[in-house]
């Protein structure tokens, strides 16, 4: 397995195309914008499970999809922190519940129906936020605290 490398976070797109971590998720995919003149550019692999966020050419996100996810298979590599994609609701709450910083969903949207629970965690100066759809994670979204923080 791949071990996730969180040093291309809030780096630019050509610090992060010499990253063994980031090349191997994007061969073969191509970059894509919501919007002709949008400023993020998103790197995604749904065979993979990954997706890489860039904004103003900045990675700014990284999504690790679990198995409750459509449209993505499950990211298979190793996370620091003790992270498991393999975790359910109460197993990430007995490894993270004192770094616990945010949490919300489960709430009715319209036209969307009920949102899946999230809980948003400070992790060694990264958010980790948690999507769960019925206890079992869906996704991971991982994010520097800030442009110059680092995780370990």
């Amino acid at each position: 397995m791949c071990k996730v490398d969180l040093t291309i976070l809030n780096k630019n797109l050509s610090f992060a195309i010499k990253n063994n971590f980031f090349r191997e998720f994007t061969k073969n995919i191509n970059s894509t914008k919501l919007f002709e003149n949008d400023i993020t550019v998103y790197f995604s692999n749904h065979k993979k499970g990954i997706d890489f966020i860039f904004n103003s050419n900045i990675l700014t996100t990284m999504h690790f999809y679990g198995e409750n996810h459509n449209d993505y298979s499950l990211f298979r590599g190793d996370f620091p922190f003790n992270i498991s994609i393999y975790d359910n609701l109460v197993e990430v709450l007995n490894k993270f519940n004192d770094k616990e910083i945010e949490r919300g969903g489960r709430e009715v949207l319209p036209f969307l129906g009920l949102s899946n629970l999230w809980i948003k965690f400070l992790i060694n100066d990264c958010h980790v936020r948690y999507e769960f759809d019925n206890d079992e994670i869906s996704l991971i979204t991982i994010t520097k605290n800030k442009i110059g923080d680092k995780c370990r």
